[in-house]
């Protein structure tokens, strides 16, 4: 499913996108995918439909999968170091409710217990 991440095919990039997030659900599985260089590639991608004009199901699934594999407190800091609030700064401009309430809970997510980086 990693390789759907490299497809111009917005339907097989979405649906690998989900089913990474599906295997995010576990500690484990979120510390491995960070561990693994998972992460960079989806924050490829999301880097690159990160816009209003961009597809909000790639965008929706993108910020689900990446907000599960910075719950795990391990993760933070290099999700953090690899660009994730750089990356998602410019969807503020989205205004599509599951952008948003995707968006918000990545975020505070992210930050969620790491009062040393900001």
């Amino acid at each position: 499913m990693e390789s759907w991440l490299d497809s111009d095919d917005v339907d097989l990039l979405t649906t690998g996108v989900l089913a990474l997030g599906n295997f995010a659900r576990t500690d484990s599985h979120c510390i491995y995918m960070v561990e693994n260089k998972t992460m960079d590639k989806l924050l490829e991608v999301l880097a690159k439909n990160n816009g209003v004009k961009d597809d909000v199901r790639l965008q929706h699934a993108l910020l689900s999968t990446l907000r599960n594999l910075v719950i795990p407190k391990p993760n933070k800091g290099a999700v953090i170091q690899a660009g994730l609030v750089e990356t998602i700064l410019p969807m503020l401009e989205i205004h599509q409710p599951p952008v948003v309430f995707k968006l918000l809970g990545t975020l505070r997510m992210t930050v969620d217990g790491q009062g040393k980086y900001f």
